[in-house]
């Protein structure tokens, strides 16, 4: 008698009969960015086609998180089948007219301009970011990497419980912008969960850039001078020069060696320095004679000097090597690191850096394409809807880069004639061997570069880039306050607070990856 198969049974055993199929490509993220890199995948592209595809979906279907008239992004790329390590800084800049003072009247800081309206934004690098990033590197046009974007746009898509919280939360503002709030607001009302959302002037727009196969409308043509009366008529500074002379950087990456992997990751204004130094403070530790206690307060002591210095000195220096090179240097992360030993020693923590205000917001997308090729890729508006002002006739709502700068003149970080805000992205390529491995970033505001060092620390110590990613994360920006996430449990809380930090349960910011291994050829992504 024959035993007979149930149909899941049946299905188990004819799986399991075929041969494993090894995927070759990947890409992680948005959903809706996954979506269109994939179809660049399929239809034959390469890694930069999928990402920057992805990152103009990304661009459309978030956009409390980022946008075209987002302030800006960053790209790490290895290429020519990941033996060449390259970036793309598209960053923000300050308008010509930008200078340190702007946000002071009678010497007080002026922060709601700074953070929100026509004052706060900067020079929208997202449109020639992709747009250098595809022609150089791609094999697409950009007309046909900006289609699935467009399609958003016109066709529309449903508004998932993220971005329409997002605006319900912003309505106090919004509402009272008239771009903002026809887009966001019809008839009074926020958009609720589940809403079709289309943007038919942002389709235009892209349509135009997809004809000319080219960024030149937004920085040089109609779109231009549309953006350009906006800013005048509401009290902006950005103007239509400013706008003609921006420019997508290729730029070399900052890499730190670590227990025998390369770490590459975008230089400054981009945030990764501060996890390089990190590394670079820990890499000459000899572990053995730290208590194992001790392990997670040395790494905070070190991520704290780390912003410490990264609240002080950094900014658009204008200057081939600045403050970066002396950060990394051997000497000065040997001094840092004998100020974390002698806290380990003692028991307590090192004095507390200035505060500083929070930030959040930024999309991050990785992938691998069966060339061997890897990228990184994030961009962002800052923190939700940016300046949170938006362009009726172009359907574009801005970045509000220049809230990236310092307030308060004196500093590397301080407003100027285009100038580069500090910001926190930091895309990173992985390198083993002399093969590039793995690329990954994060979303999460400040919160992206401690958590960026996380997950490499983890890589470093051998872990597979799932156990890295799925691994504890802890925040810091310098001060007495540190978050932990809960997997740390309570003993190692209660062994930060003794040594004088204000610990407390809390978030980390996600990070989307995706590894590639170097014999196989397999791809695989993990993001949390």
């Amino acid at each position: 008698m024959h035993a007979e198969l149930n149909r899941r049974q049946f299905l188990a055993v004819s799986l399991a009969a075929l041969p494993t199929q090894v995927v070759q490509e990947g890409i992680v993220g948005e959903p809706h960015g996954v979506k269109a890199g994939k179809q660049m995948f399929a239809d034959g592209g390469n890694v930069v086609d999928a990402i920057v595809s992805a990152a103009a979906a990304s661009a459309v279907a978030t956009p409390h998180m980022c946008g075209f008239g987002g302030y800006g992004g960053h790209l790490i790329l290895a290429v020519d089948g990941g033996k060449k390590i390259t970036c793309l800084d598209f960053n923000s800049a300050a308008p010509k007219a930008a200078h340190p003072a702007m946000f002071l009247q009678n010497n007080e800081a002026q922060l709601a301009r700074h953070m929100y309206g026509w004052l706060a934004v900067g020079v929208p690098g997202i449109p020639a970011g992709l747009d250098r990033a595809v022609n150089k590197f791609g094999t697409f046009t950009f007309k046909k990497v900006l289609q699935p974007a467009i399609t958003l746009c016109e066709e529309g898509f449903s508004l998932g419980p993220g971005v329409a919280a997002a605006i319900k939360t912003a309505q106090g503002r919004m509402a009272k912008d008239p771009g903002s709030a026809s887009l966001y607001y019809p008839q009074g009302n926020a958009l609720a969960p589940n809403s079709l959302f289309k943007n038919p002037a942002l389709g235009k727009l892209l349509a135009l850039m997809a004809k000319e196969n080219s960024s030149h409308p937004f920085y040089q043509g109609g779109p231009a001078r549309l953006l350009a009366r906006a800013m005048k008529e509401n009290g902006g500074i950005l103007t239509e020069d400013d706008l003609k002379n921006y420019q997508a950087l290729e730029v070399a990456p900052l890499r730190m060696n670590f227990r025998g992997k390369e770490f590459y990751t975008a230089p400054v204004t981009a945030g990764g320095i501060s996890a390089l130094q990190v590394l670079g403070i820990l890499k000459g530790i000899e572990w053995g004679k730290v208590a194992w206690g001790a392990h997670l307060f040395a790494r905070v002591e070190a991520m704290r000097l780390a912003w410490r210095d990264r609240l002080e000195h950094l900014g658009d220096t204008g200057l081939e090597k600045g403050p970066a090179e002396r950060l990394l240097s051997p000497e000065y992360l040997g001094q840092c690191r004998e100020k974390v030993l002698q806290a380990v020693k003692l028991g307590e923590c090192l004095p507390a850096a200035r505060s500083a205000p929070s930030q959040t917001g930024t999309i991050n997308l990785s992938a691998a394409d069966r060339h061997g090729n890897l990228a990184a890729l994030t961009l962002t508006h800052g923190g939700a809807f940016g300046a949170q002002v938006t362009v009726p006739e172009l359907g574009l709502t801005l970045g509000h880069g220049m809230s990236r700068f310092e307030i308060r003149p004196g500093h590397a970080n301080s407003p100027g004639p285009r100038k580069r805000p500090l910001n926190n992205m930091c895309p990173t390529v992985v390198v083993q061997e002399g093969k590039a491995v793995a690329a990954l970033g994060g979303r999460g505001g400040r919160r992206i570069p401690n958590s960026l060092f996380e997950v490499l620390f983890q890589i470093g110590q051998g872990e597979s880039l799932a156990k890295a990613v799925a691994a504890g994360r802890v925040h810091t920006e310098g001060g007495l306050e540190v978050d932990l996430e809960k997997s740390y449990g309570e003993t190692a809380l209660k062994n930060l607070q003794v040594t004088g930090l204000q610990a407390k349960f809390g978030a980390a910011a996600t990070i989307s990856a995706v590894h590639r291994n170097p014999e196989s050829g397999e791809v695989i992504t993990a993001m949390r």
